[in-house]
């Protein structure tokens, strides 16, 4: 309900996926549910990067980099300026179609953050893929900003450029409310340990 919802309220752009119907079970049928069906997108940015990142791959174009991480980051500000935080900002949830143009899709985990009802976290489980997870995520915190769907496209254009996560730890199990502190670890080497002016 949050994907029809989320969708629904968002004027169309180009960098979001389409909702094309929604589709309920007839009454009085057996199986009961709702299928959403949306625009066709031939591949995701996961299958571009195991393509490129595969035997005899080779890297991306500076130019098709580019324009995959522009059309990303149109999507997310299209997003933000209307007060939505996409929270699972990952390769396989950006849609490329047939013509190059990405589509950011799977509103899942949408959030309204113009005025929550409850603290984000209250829905209940982690948010994020985990080599996505921005860190006050993987400290558990209850109240965090549009900046986690930022880091979240900035892991991505990383991945894009290296063919490989930049950040890669172990999830913590049970995964839901745990802190990550492999991935935490994983971080930190490469950008270094939180300090008294960084952690605040």
């Amino acid at each position: 309900m949050r994907e029809l919802t989320t969708l629904h309220a968002l004027p169309a752009h180009q960098n979001i996926v389409r909702l094309g119907a929604v589709l309920t079970s007839p009454l009085g049928t057996t199986m009961r549910g709702v299928a959403l069906v949306f625009e066709y997108a031939e591949h995701d940015l996961g299958e571009v990067l195991r393509f490129h990142g595969g035997p005899g791959g080779r890297a991306l174009s500076l130019y098709t980099f580019k324009a995959l991480a522009w059309q990303t980051l149109r999507g997310l500000s299209h997003l933000h300026a209307r007060g939505i935080m996409h929270r699972d900002v990952e390769p396989a949830n950006l849609l490329v179609t047939g013509g190059g143009s990405v589509r950011l899709g799977d509103f899942g985990l949408a959030r309204s953050v113009v005025s929550p009802a409850a603290p984000l976290s209250a829905i209940g489980g982690a948010v994020a893929t985990l080599h996505y997870r921005a860190p006050e995520l993987m400290m558990d915190a209850a109240h965090y900003t549009r900046a986690v769907d930022c880091w979240a496209a900035g892991c991505v254009m990383a991945e894009l450029l290296l063919l490989r996560p930049p950040f890669k730890g172990q999830e913590a199990q049970p995964a839901a409310r745990a802190v990550q502190v492999d991935q935490c670890r994983a971080v930190w080497e490469v950008v270094g340990p939180p300090d008294a002016v960084a952690w605040p």
